[in-house]
């Protein structure tokens, strides 16, 4: 047996060494450990720190380079800290100011770069701001305006002036929660508004680029011909604009499981080009000299590839399209080239180009769900090819039957890997996804998608009405089903906030399952236990204070009482989700909570204080442990902790913990880019 015990160590480095083919596919996740440890730090690190350290790791690489073993250990620091630098760097070309208070009612100048019609309006981005208020050191670079529904939308490319009341970037509701102010950095938004008055034309209008001509004119062409949320989504897939999707659509498609199919992403980019792929190919095919004189697979692959390239750019080339685009190109090259199409290969290759370019994606939901899906899928049908061999039946019931099965497959693969970081991002999973994908998903790649791409060239000439209306029935089969699978009983389940250790162990687990291919991958079973294992081990707050005073406790029932009537805002939507044990937000004068009110204020458990009056901050200051007093200043106040107006102008919103620590969003001695200064007062609309 201790010979046994003493042999594992020799046993585990044979192991490692037969995987050497497979070392590649771990780049992009030493690339995202570096540009996570960017993101960890509490202080921006000196700017050139990264590449200094990256020349120091080439150079040892260089060093050790005929040296085998030593080189492949040199690569380790070396794509760390290329992920390090790679954050570093776009960090720097995106850095722009952005607001840290409200301000207004401000006059606005710009340049309208984008627009989006929605259901209660319309949004527009201005660029080339100039705000009367501000210095241009200080203006922000790009800003989003809402209007409301009475308000013209002017076109894109009009310099135009309007007065509007302008906030900063929200920062999270809760610490820990999503970070919507950093993702407007790293989109260049400096600050939202709301416009007051009518857009008023300045000047002559900026040249606009072609493509924006055309999406506009299709926006346009397409929303009269087909109404309602199917008019809405076709939109979304033929130019990117989600906006006029309606809220109860949304809502039945993330119900459902099939959101994904509302947003331009891999599986449309794929099905694009893939369309066009078999198409040209088919065509070819049919004339015997191309046949048998041209490459026609390598033909279909430029077409192909060319189209995603096209479609990317028609839809505004959102960074996930891009990320898709990136992909798939891949996938095209590949087959180019006569490799195989699709191998963790080909998913490293594009995650390494993605993390390079926008190493914040690495943060981004959209990028961990598609590529914990595709890791996965990729591993799964190697491991089923290598056992089973390739199915050669061509007959039709075996051809359906594959699919149906495929589709099945996929499905629970897809969305086993995706659950993780829909549960930590969105706190809650789809239980019915896979019966939602079996009806959405055909109906996409078989009736929408090839429809979409026919109608495009035929929206111009006015024929596009038969290739619409196909559209618009498979988005009917979409819509209704999503609505029908939503309503049924426990469609979706709300997990509540859990640790980011346990959503980094099951990532870690399921990589290590699917990148090796020996024995030594099941240990990634055991290591996604873990990560499950850990998820009920977060430590729940007792106190939720937003910065802007909104006060949420967690009465004996487990559900959180507000100080005012519940109502309706993201505020609330985000604490619900994150602490609310699937019951709603009550009011904390309803029986049940450990909330003991009078005129003067409230207790919560005896020990924290909630005075609604400086009079009663007086006796509160003195008996409780904790005070809290968003609307009041409480200099001098003895209390342990004091959560005050002066508190959260400093700190932000903050949760308080059973024992009395209060977490903050804003900690002394902490400091990015993205972040307000510690002492300003970030303000947000509920």
């Amino acid at each position: 047996m201790l010979w046994r015990i003493r042999a594992l160590p020799d046993e585990l480095v044979t192991l490692v060494l037969s995987e050497r083919e497979r070392w590649f596919y771990w780049s992009p996740v030493l690339l995202a450990l570096g540009i996570g440890g960017y993101f960890a730090l509490a202080q921006e690190p000196p700017r050139l720190l990264g590449p200094i350290i990256l020349l120091f790791c080439f150079g040892g690489a260089l060093a050790v380079r005929h040296r085998m073993a030593a080189l492949y250990l040199a690569m380790v620091p070396l794509l760390i800290v290329a992920g390090f630098t790679a954050a570093q760097i776009r960090t720097t070309l995106v850095q722009a100011p952005m607001l840290d208070k409200k301000i207004g009612p401000v006059l606005v100048q710009g340049v309208v770069s984008a627009r989006e019609v929605r259901e209660d309006g319309g949004r527009i981005v201005l660029e080339q701001v100039v705000l009367d208020t501000l210095p241009p050191e200080q203006t922000p670079e790009q800003i989003r305006l809402t209007l409301r529904q009475s308000l013209p939308l002017p076109a894109v490319g009009a310099s135009i002036r309007v007065l509007a009341n302008l906030l900063p970037p929200m920062e999270p509701a809760y610490p820990g929660a999503y970070n919507f102010r950093r993702e407007a950095f790293y989109n260049g938004i400096g600050a939202y508004g709301m416009a007051l008055t009518a857009p008023e034309l300045t000047g002559a209008d900026v040249p606009i680029s072609r493509a924006e001509r055309l999406r506009e004119a299709m926006v346009e062409q397409v929303s009269a011909r087909l109404p309602g949320a199917e008019g809405a989504i076709a939109v979304a897939l033929m130019t990117g604009e989600r906006g006029a999707i309606d809220d109860k659509t949304n809502a039945d498609m993330r119900g459902a499981g099939t959101a994904h199919l509302l947003s331009i992403s891999g599986m449309h980019i794929g099905m694009v080009g893939g369309f066009v792929f078999f198409l040209v190919r088919a065509l070819l095919a049919l004339v015997p000299g191309f046949a048998l004189r041209l490459p026609i697979k390598g033909i279909a692959a430029v077409v192909g590839l060319l189209t995603i390239v096209a479609y990317t750019w028609f839809v505004g080339a959102p960074i996930p399209a891009q990320r898709a685009a990136l992909m798939t190109a891949f996938v095209f090259i590949a087959i180019l080239f006569d490799r195989q199409v699709m191998n963790l290969r080909t998913v490293a290759l594009s995650a390494c180009a993605i993390l390079l370019v926008f190493p914040e994606s690495l943060l981004n939901p959209g990028f961990q769900m598609s590529y914990a899906a595709i890791v996965l899928l990729v591993a799964a049908y190697e491991y089923w090819a290598t056992r089973t061999g390739e199915d050669k039946s061509f007959t039709l019931s075996a051809r359906a039957w594959r699919y149906v099965v495929g589709i099945i497959v996929t499905s629970v693969i897809a969305g086993l890997a995706t659950m993780p970081y829909g549960a930590w991002h969105f706190h809650r999973v789809q239980l019915l996804g896979v019966l939602g994908n079996l009806i959405a998903v055909p109906l996409t790649g078989f009736i929408i998608m090839p429809a979409m791409v026919v109608a495009y060239p035929l929206l111009p000439l006015g024929l596009a009405d038969g290739p619409l209306q196909l559209m618009y029935w498979g988005l009917q089969g979409v819509t209704q089903s999503a609505a029908w699978i939503a309503a049924l009983p426990y469609a979706s389940l709300v997990l509540g906030q859990f640790s980011t250790a346990a959503l980094l162990v099951m990532t870690f687990g399921g990589l290590w399952l699917a990148l090796w291919q020996t024995g030594l991958r099941w240990a990634g079973v055991g290591i996604i236990l873990l990560g499950v294992a850990l998820v009920p081990w977060l430590e729940q707050p007792v106190v939720l204070v937003h910065a802007e005073g909104r006060v949420a406790v967690r009465g004996s029932d487990g559900a959180l009482y507000v100080q005012r009537t519940p109502g309706k805002g993201m505020v609330l939507e985000q604490w619900t989700l994150a602490y609310a044990d699937n019951l709603p937000i009550k009011n904390w004068r309803d029986d049940g909570s450990l909330v003991r009110c009078d005129k003067l204020g409230c207790v919560y458990d005896g020990r924290i204080a909630l005075p609604a009056r400086a009079v009663a901050s007086l006796d509160d200051c003195t008996r409780a442990d904790i005070v809290i007093a968003p609307d009041l200043k409480l200099p001098g106040c003895a209390a342990r902790v004091v959560i005050d107006k002066t508190f959260l102008r400093e700190r932000g919103s903050s949760v308080i913990y059973a024992d009395g620590r209060v977490e903050s969003l804003r900690q002394p001695g902490r400091r990015r880019v993205w972040e307000p200064m510690i002492g300003t007062a970030i303000t947000q609309a509920d």
